[in-house]
């Protein structure tokens, strides 16, 4: 049986090491490695993270454009909707 909440998303730590996170019942996704300088993203961020990154996605591959400039361009779609300060690093 498949579980529609399970939702898993790696992303690239400081030292390139994929830190992984995952949902509780509260919809809320926690770091799994305990750092507590983190923050807690919602599974609906995390949506529109992937979402932005998706749409992105030629233009990491084949465009002139920085990786940290797209970075930078979803971070601020991200901070406009949900009013949060995140950077593209």
């Amino acid at each position: 049986m498949v579980n529609n909440n399970a939702l898993v998303a790696f992303v690239p730590a400081n030292n390139n090491a994929l830190v992984a996170f995952v949902p509780n019942a509260n919809n809320i996704v926690t770091n799994t490695n305990n750092n507590n300088n983190r923050l807690l993203w919602t599974n609906l961020q995390l949506d529109i993270l992937i979402n932005e990154r998706r749409r992105l996605n030629f233009d990491f591959h084949y465009s002139e454009c920085s990786h940290v400039t797209l970075w930078n361009i979803i971070a601020a779609k991200i901070n406009t909707i949900f009013e949060t300060n995140y950077t593209g690093v």
